[in-house]
């Protein structure tokens, strides 16, 4: 072989070396990026799953709530009704309601002006009793409008108490809270028309 071709043999083989070379070099990078990438998406779905986890703690925490709020509300009600039960004597004599603002157990002047009626009547004859039945709308915890319901009907107990001197032992008191609506929870109107107290005026 002549020492030119021999030259050329040489230069193209160092050629092909190179270039099997750079590319060898350029796949390995690109599998590094590749693996790169991959990685940060494990670590994204893992950031995902741990959230999802704990909205998923979250909703099991809620549910255990509404379920003991359930569980209290419940109890509450059939310990008025052992408490009603010598009520069983008496007749309806009527049936009032009053209504508050949103959160609120403070006595409106439309509510105590109400409350002055039946204090009134109560006041003048000692055989009448009252049940206040508390009650919320559905916005917020089940807990909480338990507690916010009872506060109202606390509020029309402790009023006709310190105005009429009605003595506790004539009224009956329980909160429903969001349990017993009288009203769509969905709209406005509905919610306002479940933010009350019930009240009803028993004789012998």
């Amino acid at each position: 072989m002549k020492k030119e071709n021999v030259g050329r043999v040489v230069t193209i083989g160092l050629i092909c070396v190179l270039l099997l070379a750079f590319a060898g070099c350029a796949s390995t990078k690109y599998v590094n990026q590749k693996v790169e990438e991959l990685e940060g998406k494990i670590q994204q779905n893992k950031g995902k799953i741990d959230d999802l986890d704990g909205r998923l703690a979250q909703v099991d925490a809620k549910a255990d709530e509404a379920k003991a709020a359930a569980d209290q509300a419940r109890m509450d009600a059939e310990e008025a009704l052992k408490r009603a039960k010598p009520l069983g004597a008496f007749r309806e004599l009527g049936t009032r309601q009053i209504n508050f603002d949103f959160d609120k157990y403070v006595l409106t002047n439309v509510a105590q002006n109400v409350l002055d009626e039946i204090g009134g009547r109560m006041q003048k004859d000692p055989s009448l009793v009252l049940e206040i039945s508390g009650h919320a709308d559905a916005i917020g915890s089940d807990k909480y409008n338990l507690a916010l319901a009872h506060n109202r009907a606390e509020g029309v107990r402790r009023y006709l108490s310190e105005k009429f001197n009605i003595s506790v032992g004539r009224i009956y008191m329980v909160s429903f809270g969001e349990f017993k609506p009288v009203a769509d929870n969905d709209s406005p109107k509905g919610r306002a028309s479940n933010r009350r107290v019930e009240l009803r005026l028993l004789g012998p």
